[in-house]
């Protein structure tokens, strides 16, 4: 048996047929990948994007732009939704409101999402893909999603909880506006079929509209950062509500929100309450808790047109209301007197 550490003729041989071997390799990989790329761009169950860039990452993140942008063609093509096909001179024209709404998916939240790299840096490619059937099961999710919200709004409406109900309901409105489909879906409520987007837009204004807001006293204090004292109470159709969130005008800001218990709630003044009215705005959106509790929601409300309902914006009075200090210690010493 010749050994190739004593043989250099032979040695040298053996390294340039593993070299050789090592670039046909090399060169054969581009080839079947460039075959498998072609026949999934050949068939039309899937859709792509592809990309070269510098870094992987750089590369990565444009290939999933031009996904978005397959996927934006598929949609626009083959749903019909109210804005969602525009022509100007007979011609297509891109439909920035639609793609917005694309950008709310995340692709994590797509099935089976093939990818494939190939070359170096500074010049890599990837490709990446999914089926329509993906695409499709994705918005089925979301549809799912938004008819669950309107299932727990309704639970909450029940028991007076309408700072929750008015969350469910306007989250589930926020969803439907991004789902190619949404103006379409339905869903079953009391052994009928409403068409959802209505039956919501509805739903919230009558909820915000039936919202009473009360001044039951205000009160001239002398707390540290407090000068006036206004006690609310908030009710729903004659019930007092047990959850509510609203923010008021303190005549330089809007401050909020606050949040009510048992249907009542204080709004406090530092700089004193010079107006004969207070005007108040009921907490519909949440904004804060969609970033603290859902980040799909979340980036939802910061994409799309957010729903704008003038039933939220409430005006009460103050005027005969308001106690001064000599009235409200007067007013405490029978109430202590009363009470023993």
């Amino acid at each position: 048996m010749v050994k190739l550490k004593n043989n250099p003729v032979l040695r040298g041989i053996w390294l340039c047929g593993l070299l050789a071997a090592f670039c046909l390799s090399v060169s054969a990989q581009p080839k079947a990948v460039k075959k498998k790329i072609e026949a999934i761009k050949e068939n039309p169950a899937y859709k792509y994007g592809e990309a070269t860039g510098p870094t992987l990452d750089t590369a990565y993140k444009s290939a999933l732009d031009k996904l978005l942008e397959n996927i934006y063609v598929f949609v626009s093509s083959d749903f019909s939704q109210t804005g969602t096909q525009q022509t100007v001179d007979g011609k297509a024209v891109y439909n920035e409101q639609l793609y917005s709404n694309l950008s709310t998916f995340s692709i994590g939240t797509l099935q089976d999402v093939g990818r494939i790299e190939y070359g170096e840096e500074p010049e890599v490619s990837v490709f990446v893909y999914v089926t329509e059937q993906s695409v499709n099961q994705m918005f089925d999710a979301r549809l799912t999603k938004a008819k669950s919200l309107i299932g727990n709004g309704l639970q909450d409406e029940e028991r007076y909880r309408v700072a929750d109900a008015l969350r469910y309901y306007t989250w589930a409105l926020c969803l439907l506006q991004t789902l190619p489909m949404g103006d379409m879906a339905t869903f079953s409520y009391q052994g009928k079929e409403e068409a959802a987007k209505i039956w919501l837009h509805a739903r919230i204004n009558a909820l915000l509209s039936d919202t009473d807001i009360k001044v039951t006293r205000v009160e001239e204090v002398d707390e540290p950062g407090v000068k006036d004292r206004v006690y609310l109470q908030m009710s729903y159709q004659n019930q007092l509500v047990d959850n509510f969130a609203f923010s008021f005008y303190n005549g330089m800001r809007n401050i909020g929100p606050v949040y009510a218990s048992d249907g009542r709630a204080v709004a406090e003044f530092s700089d004193g309450l010079d107006a004969d009215e207070l005007d108040i705005r009921i907490e519909y959106l949440f904004e804060s808790q969609a970033k603290t509790l859902d980040q799909e929601m979340a980036a939802v409300l910061q994409s799309i047109e957010l729903p704008k309902f003038s039933a939220a914006n409430k005006t009460v009075l103050l005027k005969e209301k308001k106690l001064s200090k000599r009235e409200l210690k007067r007013k405490q010493k029978a109430e202590k007197e009363n009470s023993v």
